[in-house]
């Protein structure tokens, strides 16, 4: 067999032989692990590393193993009720074997990684009986997909692009129950793709009709399936709720283009198109997929390529994708936040969609080139088909910080092994960056921190940004009754500085804090003045620890003292 018969059995042949299937559903799966290995080093590169999305989803999960962990804890409690039940299911054996959600989550990418290399691999097949086009779409949409920390994250994002791919796999592959079983685990997981699953079930039925091929039962049994999942999730939203509505998000400075979960932009295509919320984010990195968006034209004029005729029924899954996608996009921002975020429910489905597209492109344009090649076109013809697989393996090389892993290394180790000796029911009031870090590394509760300021259900998010606000007046108010009466409310039993909390830079430079106005401002105006705050005018009497990296933990109750300090009196801290 000639070089170019080969190179024809291997990359285009829509009758390969086994090897050949096996050879590149392998591939896949080793760029996958591939991809899932490069990130290990940085997991484990020290004792403080998680995830950043981590830090809000994983932290509760000590309660699995540990049922006293984090009592009373308001932070906790709203975070473990909106995981589903899959998610915390996953990470349950983990915690009481007491290896841990946090180490657990730093091996699943690695795992899903491979996963989701051989899922597009096999519905891709199953699409265009072409074994390298599998490869192609499962390269491309692990790269998408490791340009963000979805992976990393191990939260529950991090397992709906192999669920949702175990989706399409049932869809193309005629398995009703096979796709009901998967909606329900997908649900357990990422519950906003069970609505776009009942969204392509619905459209389906509806091509039938007009087609009089309507499949009644697939769509009521699957319909079914995606209310039966839906529905629990939508009641349990209802503990921290309501969701909050647009004129109450347009009136915070939290979702505004510089706030904590900004959203509104005045921009009309960064809103619509590229915003990480409300756009439609579409994934054309690696430049590659653009090829995907030329599928329509080759379907236009599907005559001149003959590897067409080996494309299977399967592929109306794609256009159903597209619809279901964008519909379920329209859909959020009519019902903005009931539904959660626009986004969501077009950057997940289209990368599926451009993925398995430009493989199917390329495939069939690489069959026209060598249909088209004779003789010395040859040569062209293999510099193309070279050329076009070293753009696509190389891709990475090329990107600064692939893949994507997000990692945060904890700062205050030394304050971490303080508080973990600390009793269970621990509370600790600060304004400190270190709040965030806090309950996954030293397992103890925090009143507030940046990374759990999510404000989409207004019953939680009401009582946290009261909070905020109390600390920023108990802190840095020269009247003691504001700080006794913070500490009467919240009960924390102790108090946690960071060095040169009372700095004027310290405000200044928070632009975390700055949203919580007007006691943001208030806090300024004190420390602008000179006045010292009640609660500085006590830091020798009540400190009960300090850790080496100079952060200053003092005693609640002793703050709230109503006695003068015992010791003179002293400069800010920091100056």
């Amino acid at each position: 067999m000639s070089a170019i018969a080969r190179l024809r059995q291997l990359l285009i042949d829509p009758e390969p032989a086994r090897w050949v299937d096996r050879l590149w559903w392998i591939a896949s799966v080793l760029f996958g692990l591939g991809y899932g290995l490069a990130i290990l080093p940085e997991a484990f590169a020290d004792p403080y590393v998680v995830a950043d999305d981590g830090r809000q989803h994983l932290f509760w999960m000590l309660r699995l193993s540990h049922p006293d962990a984090f009592p009373g804890d308001w932070i906790a409690d709203y975070f473990e009720s909106v995981a589903p039940w899959g998610f915390r299911a996953i990470y349950w054996f983990p915690e009481v074997m007491d290896w841990g959600a946090v180490t657990a989550a730093k091996g699943w990418p690695l795992i899903l990684s491979g996963a989701i290399g051989g899922l597009a691999w096999a519905v891709t097949r199953a699409i265009l009986p072409v074994p390298f086009a599998g490869f192609v779409a499962a390269l491309l949409f692990l790269q998408n997909l490791w340009l963000k920390d979805d992976l990393a994250s191990g939260t529950a994002r991090a397992f709906l692009n192999p669920l949702f791919l175990m989706v399409l796999w049932a869809w193309v592959k005629r398995s009703p129950w096979g796709l009901c079983l998967v909606i329900g685990l997908l649900g357990g997981f990422y519950p906003h793709y069970v609505l776009v699953t009942a969204a392509m079930l619905t459209l389906r039925l509806a091509i039938g009709v007009w087609r009089r091929e309507a499949h009644w039962r697939i769509w009521a049994i699957g319909l079914g399936v995606c209310v039966a999942v839906l529905l629990p999730f939508a009641a349990n939203a209802s503990t921290f709720g309501p969701t909050i509505t647009v004129d109450q998000a347009r009136q915070l400075p939290e979702f505004l283009p510089n706030g904590r979960s900004r959203f509104f932009y005045e921009d009309f295509g960064r809103f619509w198109l590229s915003a990480g919320r409300s756009g439609i984010q579409p994934p054309l990195e690696p430049p590659l997929l653009v090829l995907g968006l030329g599928l329509p034209l080759i379907w236009r004029w599907r005559d001149r390529f003959p590897l067409w005729s080996q494309v299977r029924s399967g592929i109306e899954v794609l256009p159903l994708l597209t619809l279901a996608s964008f519909g379920c996009f329209g859909l959020a921002h009519l019902l903005l936040f009931r539904l959660h975020l626009p986004s969501r429910y077009t950057q997940h489905g289209l990368r599926a969609v451009l993925a398995i597209a430009t493989a199917i492109v390329l495939v069939l344009l690489l069959d026209r080139l060598w249909t088209w090649a004779q003789g010395q076109r040859r040569l062209l013809a293999w510099g193309l088909t070279l050329g076009a697989i070293g753009l696509l393996v190389a891709y990475p090389l090329a990107v600064r910080g692939f893949p994507k892993a997000n990692y945060v290394i904890g700062q205050a180790p030394d304050l971490y092994e303080i508080l973990a000796d600390y009793p269970n029911n621990t509370r600790i009031a600060t304004l400190s960056g270190e709040a965030s870090n806090i309950p996954t590394f030293a397992g103890k509760s925090v009143l507030v921190g940046a990374e759990f300021a999510i404000p989409y259900h207004w019953g939680y998010y009401r009582e946290f940004r009261s909070r905020v606000e109390t600390l920023l007046r108990a802190q840095y108010s020269p009247d003691l009754s504001l700080l006794q009466a913070a500490i009467a409310q919240y009960q924390p039993t102790h108090w946690l500085l960071d060095p040169g909390a009372f700095d004027r830079d310290y405000l200044e430079n928070n632009d975390w804090l700055r949203q919580y106005q007007p006691a943001y401002g208030e806090a300024r105006r004190w420390l602008a003045r000179g006045q010292r705050s009640a609660l500085a005018q006590r830091v020798d009497r009540c400190l009960a620890a300090q850790s080496q990296e100079g952060l200053l933990l003092l005693d609640a109750n002793c703050l709230a003292q109503t006695l003068p300090p015992t010791a003179p009196e002293l400069p800010p801290i920091g100056q």
